[in-house]
């Protein structure tokens, strides 16, 4: 089953905090009048289950209005990852050719402060011959491969995404979903009582006071909308080609009632918005297979 959609053109800023709880910029550019075609019977994006793609034949995938300038990022030639393969520009030299994935293991490197993040992937090309790419679990939108045949994923593999954690002031077990375009399903249990609620972010460069209201655009044309909900606001501060930029992370968290639970668990979120800023969501699946996860 073919599922072809069109992408609109907008630039999305993504703020993202790291462990340490300084904020990172992320930019994402979709082009307009792209026809995108997913796949919806099978996956390509393993995510931390490498060993899916053992044996497997990847494809790089050929990008839409690619020109001579064009480079894929993370294709190494030496296994210490120094030397990228084609340097800049190597579009032509790695777009549709297919890769037997050999075998992989942990960047320890890259590792240092990213727990198991990336990984060292060794693949061979006929033509080309061996390669190592730098895969990022958590990027599945810098995946360039389509394994062909698709991966069979099992039973449990978005519920190991669910990372828990036990708060001993509280006495509440906590239980949290991968992130995803600034959304994140938490799970508290405390006295044997469990409920579930919704973080969202979105960043923008405009201040805005007094902020409330939260919309949530899902598939179908359902929505949940909170009109008097209070979005909080903080700062962040970047400097960029030596000049201090102001931006502003506005967050919402909501306890889910059964109804939203329901809505949520049967189509995906496409955008949201917290008072006046808005923000488009990928599609992805990850967040709704979760949430099943925790509601089971």
């Amino acid at each position: 089953m073919l599922k072809v959609y069109q992408a609109v053109i907008h630039v999305e800023i993504k703020l993202d905090a790291n462990r340490y709880g300084i904020y990172k910029m992320k930019i994402f550019i979709l082009f307009i009048n792209i026809l995108l075609i997913e796949i919806l019977y099978c996956q390509d994006f393993p995510r931390k289950d490498i060993s899916l793609l053992n044996g497997k034949d990847l494809i790089v995938k050929e990008k839409p209005n690619a020109n001579q300038y064009t480079s894929f990022y993370g294709f190494y030639t030496d296994e210490n990852l120094n030397s990228s393969y084609g340097d800049f520009g190597n579009y032509k030299l790695l777009a549709g050719k297919k890769f037997r994935m050999i075998s992989y293991e942990l960047c320890e490197k890259e590792n240092l402060f990213q727990g198991e993040r990336y990984y060292k992937l060794k693949i061979e090309n006929d033509s080309i011959g061996i390669l190592f790419y730098k895969y990022d679990s958590e990027s599945k939108m810098g995946f360039p491969f389509e394994v062909v045949g698709g991966i069979n994923l099992p039973i449990d593999f978005y519920c190991k995404e669910i990372k828990k954690t036990f708060n001993k002031f509280t006495n509440e077990t906590i239980y949290r979903s991968p992130e995803v375009e600034g959304l994140t399903f938490i799970k508290i249990e405390k006295n044997k009582k469990a409920k579930i609620y919704l973080s969202i972010e979105i960043g923008s460069h405009n201040l805005t006071l007094r902020n409330k209201g939260l919309i949530l655009l899902l598939e179908n044309n359902k929505r949940i909308e909170r009109a008097n909900e209070r979005i909080d606001v903080k700062p962040m501060s970047q400097e960029m080609f030596g000049i201090l930029h102001i931006s502003y992370i506005y967050s919402a968290f909501i306890e889910l009632t059964r109804a939203e639970i329901k809505l949520l668990k049967e189509y995906d979120i496409t955008d949201k918005r917290l008072y006046i800023h808005e923000g488009n969501i990928r599609k992805d699946e990850t967040l709704r297979e979760c949430l099943k996860c925790l509601i089971n």
